[in-house]
């Protein structure tokens, strides 16, 4: 990710190359002497009052939109939190001061998080989101990505047939009860296979609406 920087007077915006306004229309923070401004539609802006530069970190940095509608800096000022109509995301800040290894984390509705237009912390621990759906509830403790599902493949066909797969000249697996082939080789005309599998989803619930 390559956030635009620029040191001059009229920075110009790399979603429609005009000069950067400072709406402040998603709310405006302040970190460390650091201001953060959520545009509308400009994404996030990072100010530095010191030598007055400028960056821009858009959807091509990461972000589930351009229209910020919140900012909030979590009790330790750890993370810049952002609200837009797709998603909720965090930025850590001690690795937004240089921007040269810039991580977002998304948390949208596949995760079970309703976007909201507001937001705030109620305690150290507990942020509440305000959308059309309601309140939610987050645990910002709990947040971490979520794991990968447990998958394990339950057959394996050839043309949408079962085979014999010992005629193959390959190695079969037997541990889920079924003959499946492992280091498998086919011709070009002969490569045409259908997997079934299972898999558990390890996510825990973090969200309460």
């Amino acid at each position: 990710m390559n956030p635009v920087h620029s040191t001059i007077k009229k920075p110009v915006s790399k979603i429609n190359n005009q000069p950067i306004a400072f709406w402040g229309s998603g709310s405006i923070v302040e970190v460390n002497n650091i201001i953060y401004s959520g545009e509308y539609e400009g994404g996030l802006i990072r100010f530095d009052p010191k030598d007055s530069s400028v960056i821009q970190i858009t959807m091509k940095d990461g972000l589930a939109t351009n229209v910020i509608y919140s900012l909030f800096v979590d009790p330790d000022s750890n993370y810049l939190w952002l609200a837009s109509p797709l998603a909720l995301q965090r930025i850590d800040i001690t690795k937004a001061e240089k921007f040269n290894q810039l991580e977002i984390e998304t948390w949208d509705a596949s995760s079970g998080f309703h976007p909201g237009y507001r937001f705030e912390f109620i305690n150290d621990s507990i942020l509440v989101t305000y959308s059309t759906h309601g309140y939610t509830e987050i645990n910002i403790n709990h947040m971490h990505p979520e794991p990968q599902p447990k998958i394990h493949f339950t057959n394996v066909e050839l043309f949408s047939h079962s085979v014999n797969w010992n005629n193959y000249n390959c190695k079969t697996d037997t541990s889920f009860g079924r003959q499946l082939p492992t280091d498998l080789v086919l011709d070009y005309d002969e490569n045409n296979l259908t997997f079934y599998f299972q898999g558990v989803s390890c996510k825990r619930p973090l969200f309460r609406t």
